[in-house]
């Protein structure tokens, strides 16, 4: 399945190795600090996905974005 949100687990690979996961959607009042953390470490490279916000964008700001944008919390699969 390619819908991690609708299976809710897939497995990661690199190499040869291969790490089961399980992801929970976060709530969008939740976002904004990983969103912040993610625009930070790689607006150079995916900042134009993001409709004008940067990691110094109020929550407010990136509360509103947030319905558009998927996060997800991962864990390893137990």
């Amino acid at each position: 399945m390619r819908n991690i949100r609708a299976a809710g687990s897939a497995e990661l690979r690199r190499g040869r190795t291969l790490e089961s996961i399980v992801v929970a959607e976060v709530i969008d009042t939740d976002k904004a600090p990983i969103s912040r953390a993610y625009l930070e470490l790689w607006a150079m490279k995916i900042g134009k996905f993001f409709d004008g916000l940067t990691k110094d964008s109020s929550d407010t700001e990136i509360n509103a974005a947030a319905p558009g944008f998927p996060v997800f919390r991962i864990t390893p699969s137990t």
